[in-house]
């Protein structure tokens, strides 16, 4: 590595791990479940678009501008405002808007079962690959030689030790909480089109209130206990809400036709 600056080998390997993890992954994933027509192609890139705008073109901008206001910086130094309405309610109601409108104004025909699964995968591997994915392939490029070549010496020594600042175990624990955010993102995407499938704003405001749950008790509990609560947190809750789709589905069914049970048991 150029400057006579290194890395160590465990960062490099858990950057490279993250990578795969956050970025490769799921889009091998995408691209194969797509091929074997396991997913609804365009609720998925409704899924994908809806996180796109809510996130990284109103909300993450937005927060960014509140956080050049005083009374804003004043009013965020709170921990619980800080944890549960700003980093959950707004993400809640951000997410869950762009998933109602997705429902509504994209897949108005689209809502089946199948529909609503392809959307929180798009949904929750656009998050991953933006949120998480670039950042390690950014990380990723700069380990190579010819990118800190490329660098004033001043500032390859300031990537460099960035770089060697990742830790493994970290590094590996945000590449691996994607997975629980994804069957969150699912299950939320299942309630959102059930709630337009009858006419009830019901599926929409639980959303809201898991997704408010999920981001502000995973920052709180990291905040005064530790990172390992926080992920078995977020884990023990995308796991209940996977073992909770099954339930969900029976909900995309077509009625049984009256009498039908009884006909059936008839000689």
């Amino acid at each position: 590595m150029a400057q006579g600056l290194s890395v160590p080998a465990a960062a490099v390997w858990a950057i490279l791990a993250a990578l795969f993890l956050t970025l490769v992954l799921p889009l091998g994933a995408a691209a194969f479940l797509g091929v074997k027509k396991k997913i609804s192609a365009m609720p998925f890139f409704v899924g994908v678009l809806g996180f796109f705008v809510s996130q990284m073109l109103l909300r993450i901008p937005l927060l960014t501008f509140l956080n050049t206001r005083d009374w804003y910086v004043r009013f965020a130094s709170n921990p619980f405002i800080s944890a549960v309405l700003i980093g959950g309610l707004t993400a809640g109601l951000f997410e869950e808007t762009a998933r109602l409108a997705g429902a509504r104004l994209f897949c108005k025909n689209r809502l089946e079962w199948k529909d609503a699964l392809s959307y929180g995968l798009g949904h929750g591997l656009c998050e991953a690959v933006l949120l998480v994915g670039m950042s390690y392939l950014n990380a990723a490029v700069l380990l190579n030689a010819g990118a800190l070549e490329s660098l004033s010496p001043e500032l390859a020594k300031t990537v460099a030790s960035q770089l060697s600042a990742f830790e493994p175990a970290s590094v590996l624990l945000g590449a691996g909480e994607r997975a629980p955010a994804v069957m969150f993102h699912i299950f939320a995407s299942v309630l959102v089109f059930l709630g337009v499938r009858r006419g009830r704003a019901g599926g929409y405001w639980l959303a809201v209130l898991l997704h408010t749950a999920l981001n502000g008790g995973a920052v709180l509990l990291a905040r005064y206990g530790n990172i390992w609560v926080s992920e078995g947190f977020l884990w023990a809750f995308g796991v209940l809400m996977l073992c909770l789709l099954p339930r969900l589905k029976k909900a995309f069914l077509p009625p049984s036709p009256e009498g039908a049970d009884d006909m059936a048991g008839s000689p």
